[in-house]
Order: C-alpha cells, then structure tokens, then sequence
C-alpha cells in the first residue's frame, strides 16, 4: 500500500495567551498527492503556520492525527522524532539559520553529515538550485535569495519524503521571490518532489499545482490551479473563498 506523502485528520491545536485560549487550527484535514506542490494561503492568523510547524512534528497537537510517509508522528518519541524529522522532513523557515562561519557547501552538508560520500548530490543540488559559483561563500556573502537557495539545498541532502518552506518569499524582492518559486516548481516536476509552501502572496501560490485555504483555523477553500491563468485570476478566487466563508468561519465550533 502506498501511503500519501503527507495526512491530517481532524487536526486541533490551541494556544494560551493570557486568560484567553486561541483556536489556532480546529478539526484540519489535508492530504497530499505524490509529487505534489501545495500551497497554504490564509491571512495572518489563520493557522496557517502553526499547520507547518505540525506537519513537520515541530509542535504537538491536541487531537487528531498527522502522518509522514505512513508514519503517525505521535507514535514516535522525541529522539525518534528528532531522527524521523532529520531524515523525511526538510523545512525553510523565513530566518535561513544558516551558519554564519561555515561555507555554503559546509551549511548543505550539514544534515548529512556521517553519512557516505555526498560529492554528487551536493553538486546536483547546487546546479539545480543556480549555486555553482557560490559554494564556497559564506553566507554574508550571499544575497538574500542566495542564502535562502542554500537553506533549501540543506533542506533536500537528505533526501526528505517531504520539503515545508514557511513564507519562503517573505524576505525577498519580486525578481528573486519569482525565482525561486520557479526553482520550486522544477524541484517538484523533474525530481518529484513532495513540496509544500505557506504564503499569503497570490503570486507564490499560483505556481502550485492546489491551493488550500485557512481562516480562522479553519480548512475552508481547496481548489486546483488548473486553468487559473495568472497570479491575478488566482487572487480573485481566494479573496471570493474568504468571502463567502466570512460567516460560516465563525459559526463552526
């Protein structure tokens, strides 16, 4: 049986703040096809990140159930975790926690370090990602969208069964923003790659094969981007699924 790369089922998280309890995700189910390139939209708020942050075992759930390859994360304790995130989760997060003394190729090499020879996937992943020149530089000689190339390779040396990126365009200009979001699309058709991105840009997500939609920690919007012609087009049918979910949101326990 072949399991989806990626599954929630009924997915629940809340938060204290204060006397208040926020409802960040509430009953979220989602899963991704095989090489797929999926995209989380949903304004600031909407559960959207706390989603990833769950999809890659980095925060615990309530209730519900999330699995990775076939496997529960729950099931797993936290040294397990750590081994199963290191080696089927690849996750970017807006800050590239790149380290600052060590060469781009050291940072990729990383989280595979102890393992055989990574010469030519290391060379694949700079050539792929446009780094050839750059592997010996050190982050603060590198441009933002640079640096947040070599976050991603770093991401992909171990070969995850899943790459997350959180708001991977949040720090870059449009050029590079669009850049990178083409690489991602060739990552996911020429390497059949399981990717998934969170953003609130239109722009970002129209290069995803589906969209889903949070508000309010709810799943409310899922629709293939198929037919929507550009960025635009993309925009209107989001901004009409937030609309006609402005009441139900609310309503739903």
């Amino acid at each position: 049986m072949t399991h989806p790369p990626f599954e929630a089922i009924e997915v629940r998280k809340s938060f204290r703040q204060g006397d208040t309890t926020v409802q960040a995700l509430r009953g979220v189910s989602l899963q991704t096809k095989p090489a797929e390139f999926l995209a989380i939209m949903g304004a600031s708020g909407s559960g959207k990140s706390t989603l990833m942050h769950a999809m890659a075992g980095l925060t615990d759930i309530d209730s519900g159930l999330i699995r990775v390859g076939g496997q529960d994360l729950s099931e797993l304790s936290d040294s397990k975790l750590t081994h199963f995130r290191r080696s089927h989760l690849g996750v970017v997060f807006q800050a590239f926690n790149l380290i600052t003394t060590l060469s781009a190729e050291d940072n990729v090499r990383l989280p595979a370090l102890g393992s055989s020879d990574l010469s030519d996937k290391v060379r694949v992943l700079f050539e792929t990602l446009h780094l050839e020149d750059r592997r010996s530089h050190r982050p603060d000689a590198l441009s933002g969208g640079e640096q947040q190339r070599v976050a991603i390779a770093r991401a992909l040396v171990t070969d995850p069964t899943l790459l997350l990126l959180d708001e991977p365009t949040g720090s870059l200009d449009s050029i590079a923003g669009q850049e990178l979001c083409e690489i991602l699309h060739t990552l996911s058709k020429q390497q059949n790659r399981n990717i998934v991105i969170v953003t609130h840009e239109p722009a970002v997500a129209h290069w995803a094969d589906r969209v889903v939609v949070l508000k309010d920690g709810h799943l409310v919007g899922d629709f293939s981007t198929e037919g929507l012609d550009n960025a635009e087009i993309l925009s209107q049918h989001y901004q009409s699924i937030l609309q006609s979910n402005d009441s139900i949101a609310v309503a739903k326990p």
